[in-house]
C-alpha cells in the first residue's frame, strides 16, 4: 500500500519494528525528563492537588502536557501571533457552534475553510521557534481554539496556564525554557528514531498540501512531521500510564475507523445500531469483517464509528461510566484528541496506530482500505507489557 504521509510498515513491510522503536523512544523521553522536567512536573501536580483543579494524573501523562505545549509552540508561535482577537472569536464559536447543531456543518466547514486559510495559515509554520513566552502561550491557545483540531490539548494547555499564571516573572521564564528545550530535544531525537515511518510527510506538504487549501481540513492535512512524531510517543505514554485501569475492566471494545472498511459506504452492509455501526460480514476480505469475527470468537466487542466528531457522543452513550474497556484505533493526527477524550471521561482505554492513512475524506480521491498490525491488537486486549528490554541500548 502506498504511502501518503507515514506508513508503520515502511520499507520492512512489519510494523512491529516500529512499536519496538516508539517505545525506546519513550523510554529516552522519561530518562531525560527525569532530569530535566520532573521537578517542574512535580510542583505542578502539588499546585492542582492544592487548588483541586482535576483529578490528579500521573507524571508521565503532565510530561506530555508539557512537551506537547513546547512542540507545538516551535510549530506554531509564528502563526499564533499573526491572528487578531476578532478572528479567532468567530472561528473558535463558528466551530462549537458547528458540534452543536451537526445540520450546520457543511455551510460553517465551507466558511472555515475560506476563513481558516486566510486568519490560520498567512504565515508559515514556524520551523523551531523558541520565543516561548506567557504572553506567547496564551495567543497559541486562542490559534488552537480557532483551528478546531486541538479541542483537549486546549483543555490541558489552559490548565497549564493557570499554573504559570501563579508563579514569578522570573520562575516562569525558567520553566518555560525548561520546556522548550525540552521539546527541541524530542523533535531531534523523534526524528533520529520515527524518521523512517514518516518520511512521506515533508514530500506530501511540499507536492499535495495546496489542493487543501480554502477546506475545512486545511490545518489538519498540513500538520509538521514532528506533530507525527509526538502523537506516537504521545499514543505510547498514554498507553502505559492507563494499562492498569484497562486490564481491571471486565468488558472490552475496539472502536474502528470506517476507513478499514473494504467497501465504499454506499455498498456496506455494516447495520447502523444507536451511535455506531456494526459489521454484517458481507465481505471475508474486509478487515473490520476479521478483527469482528476474532472478536466473538475472543470475547471483545468491535464497533465502526463513522467520523471522529461522532466519537464524543459515542464515549458518552457507551462507555462513560461503565465497566468497559476501550481501544481506539486512529491515525496519529486523530490519536491524541481521542486519547485525552476517554480520559476526560474516565474511559479505561488504550490506542493502536492504523498502519498507513487512506481515507477519502482526507488524503486519498478514491480512498483505499486501511489496517492495523493483528499481533499489537492481541497484545492490547490481553493488557501485555510493551517496554522492550535493552531497546536503551
Amino acid at each position: 500500500m502506498r504511502t501518503i504521509t507515514y506508513s508503520l510498515k515502511n520499507n520492512s513491510g512489519n510494523p512491529a519494528n516500529y512499536y519496538n522503536d516508539v517505545a525506546c523512544l519513550t523510554n529516552n523521553i522519561l530518562l531525560k525528563a527525569k532530569e530535566d522536567l520532573f521537578p517542574v512536573i512535580e510542583d505542578y501536580i502539588l499546585f492542582i492537588e492544592k487548588h483541586k483543579l482535576e483529578k490528579l494524573r500521573t507524571k508521565e501523562e503532565y510530561l506530555f502536557d508539557l512537551l506537547n505545549a513546547g512542540a507545538i509552540s516551535r510549530i506554531y508561535c509564528t502563526r499564533a501571533l499573526n491572528l487578531a482577537y476578532p478572528e479567532y472569536f468567530i472561528l473558535a464559536n463558528l466551530y462549537k457552534l458547528r458540534r452543536k447543531i451537526r445540520m450546520l456543518k457543511p455551510p460553517i466547514d465551507w466558511f472555515r475553510g475560506l476563513m481558516g486559510t486566510y486568519s490560520l495559515m498567512r504565515t508559515k509554520p514556524s520551523k523551531g521557534n523558541d520565543t516561548f513566552s506567557l504572553n506567547n502561550f496564551t495567543k497559541i491557545i486562542r490559534w488552537m481554539e480557532a483551528t478546531g483540531e486541538f479541542r483537549e490539548d486546549v483543555k490541558r494547555f489552559k490548565l497549564f496556564r493557570i499554573f504559570l499564571l501563579s508563579m514569578p516573572g522570573d520562575k516562569t521564564e525558567e520553566c518555560l525554557g525548561k520546556i522548550i528545550r525540552f521539546a527541541r530535544w524530542f523533535e531531534f531525537e523523534s526524528n533520529e528514531i520515527l524518521k523512517r515511518y514518516t518520511y512521506n510527510v515533508d514530500n506530501y506538504l511540499l507536492e499535495n498540501y495546496n489542493d487543501h487549501l480554502w477546506k475545512e481540513d486545511v490545518i489538519f492535512c498540513g500538520r509538521e512531521k514532528t506533530e507525527y512524531h509526538l502523537s506516537m510517543a504521545g499514543a505510547e505514554i498514554m498507553n502505559r500510564a492507563f494499562k492498569e485501569s484497562f486490564k481491571s475492566t471486565s468488558r472490552k471494545a475496539v472502536l474502528l475507523p470506517s476507513c478499514m472498511k473494504l467497501l465504499p459506504d454506499k455498498k456496506c452492509k455494516a447495520k447502523k445500531i444507536s451511535l455506531d455501526y456494526r459489521c454484517s460480514g458481507c465481505s471475508p476480505k474486509c478487515n473490520i469483517n476479521k478483527y469482528t469475527s476474532y472478536g466473538k470468537e475472543n470475547n471483545f466487542e468491535v464497533h465502526i464509528i463513522p467520523h471522529s466528531t461522532g466519537f464524543t457522543n459515542w464515549l458518552k452513550h457507551f462507555a462513560a461510566g461503565k465497566d468497559i474497556g476501550v481501544i481506539g484505533v486512529a491515525c496519529p493526527l486523530n490519536l491524541i484528541t481521542g486519547g485525552l477524550e476517554l480520559k476526560s471521561l474516565d474511559v479505561p482505554a488504550q490506542c493502536i496506530l492504523i498502519n498507513y492513512c487512506g481515507c477519502k475524506t482526507h488524503w486519498d480521491k478514491k480512498g483505499f482500505p486501511t489496517d492495523i498490525n493483528f499481533d499489537e491488537l492481541i497484545k492490547t486486549i490481553h493488557g501485555e507489557n510493551s517496554l522492550i528490554p535493552g531497546c536503551l541500548n
